[in-house]
């Protein structure tokens, strides 16, 4: 399937200002075997963490129970770490410490990579926006 380009919004007046482009990053750890944590990753981990459950966070990010499930699974094989742990009762998840940390370094990362690259993107002669603004 052809993708369309995004046409530039017109001004209220009906011209054109030129582009209104954004920048868009992809950023993963990886090993040999794959992806170990990505966007994707944090932002279920990240839902996990609000939600305390792995069924309302999949729900909330559109995903399957079972895909975030192997998602997770994939993730802490790779890190040989366990990243959830089973709430008193039973029922819902938390994000273990070494999780936590992890998602808030990988945070950290992901936001400083992606300032910096806005603040790059300086050099085009016309307004370059973050993804989401």
């Amino acid at each position: 399937m052809k993708r369309r380009k995004p046409r530039p919004s017109p001004s209220p007046g009906g011209r054109n200002n030129g582009p209104h482009p954004v920048i868009r990053l992809r950023l993963w750890l990886e090993t040999e075997d794959g992806v170990m944590l990505g966007l994707g990753r944090l932002l279920l981990l990240e839902a996990i963490r609000d939600e305390g459950s792995l069924k309302k966070a999949a729900e909330r990010l559109g995903m399957s129970y079972r895909a975030a499930w192997g998602k997770l699974k994939t993730t802490e094989e790779a890190l040989a770490e366990p990243l959830l742990e089973k709430v008193c009762g039973g029922r819902g998840y938390k994000l273990t410490p070494f999780a936590a940390d992890l998602v808030a370094d990988f945070r950290k990362l992901y936001d400083e990579v992606e300032n910096k690259a806005a603040s790059s993107a300086a050099m085009f002669p016309f307004a370059v926006h973050r993804y989401g603004e």
